[in-house]
């Protein structure tokens, strides 16, 4: 069986190949819309705030969440700000290592993929922040 006779038209007749293929187009590109609008909604951002003495514990105080669009570290905190009211905060994130807070610096992580962060005050904050775990 050739390839033409499977597909059930005759080799040459160009208008019912180029009729099946448009359709296929059209359907193939609105699949493509109805599935990527997670780029243009931003990314999930859950976060937890430390409390008076810089403890966090992730399983016992309540946690938030908000959509957040930017990719910058300061565009997050000032979002962050707004959103919970505090003014002197350090965005942070737990390493999977060793559970020690990590504050973040550059540029959040690609692709839009939710974060899990820690907002712990300035205050809080002790020792070089060049070195690992330096927060209280």
């Amino acid at each position: 069986m050739s390839h033409a006779d499977s597909l059930d038209f005759e080799p040459t007749s160009p208008s019912s190949l180029s009729v099946k293929s448009g359709n296929f187009s059209r359907q193939e590109s609105s699949d493509i819309i109805v599935t990527s609008p997670r780029r243009s909604e931003g990314r999930k951002i859950y976060y937890h705030v430390a409390d008076e003495s810089g403890e966090v514990d992730d399983d016992a105080t309540v946690g938030y969440s908000l959509n957040f669009k930017g990719n910058g570290v300061d565009e997050l905190t000032q979002k962050l700000k707004e959103d919970t009211g505090l003014e002197d905060i350090v965005v942070c994130t737990r390493s999977p290592l060793n559970a020690q807070l990590y504050p973040l610096r550059l540029q959040l992580p690609p692709n839009n993929a939710d974060m899990h962060v820690i907002l712990v005050a300035s205050s809080n904050v002790a020792g070089d922040p060049a070195k690992p775990g330096f927060l209280l």
